[in-house]
């Protein structure tokens, strides 16, 4: 059985993977660390809410992996921080992102060449979940970050 998502983040901890309806679901945390406010730089502890987010990883043995990330939203205690509260930050996603970067970056280099109809059901075949429209996306935003 699989124990641990690897290679995502350091400081990714796996708390739990099980089979869900040919999905792996991975339950994870992130170690805690220090925490600053995006905006003014202070320091900080205080937890405003916990919620989690759901995106899709590498699939394992041709098998799609749902990671539900648990994160912290926190509190700027600085009184002139125009910032109130911000989420923990996080570089393997991107902000409200279903799916993690170097899973794009996989779909982006698998599918360069052949139509996106078909790259969905190559894709598909190897435990990756993408439909043709959002491979034209991802394709479309590699090409413009490439020109820039």
């Amino acid at each position: 059985m699989i124990s641990k998502i690897v290679g995502l983040n350091p400081r990714l901890i796996t708390d739990d993977i099980e089979l869900v309806d040919g999905i792996y679901l991975a339950s994870c945390h992130l170690r805690k660390t220090t925490v600053y406010c995006p905006d003014c730089g202070k320091k900080t502890n205080s937890i405003h809410s916990i919620y989690y987010s759901k995106f899709y990883d590498l699939p394992i043995q041709e098998i799609p992996v749902l990671i539900k990330l648990e994160r912290k939203k926190y509190i700027c205690r600085n009184k002139k921080c125009p910032t109130k509260t911000f989420i923990e930050n996080v570089d393997f996603i991107s902000p409200k992102g279903r799916k993690t970067k170097r899973l794009i970056k996989t779909i982006v280099n698998l599918n360069k060449d052949i139509s996106s109809i078909q790259a969905s059901k190559d894709l598909h075949d190897m435990g990756i979940i993408a439909k043709k429209s959002s491979i034209c996306n991802y394709l479309k935003k590699n090409q413009n970050n490439s020109n820039q």
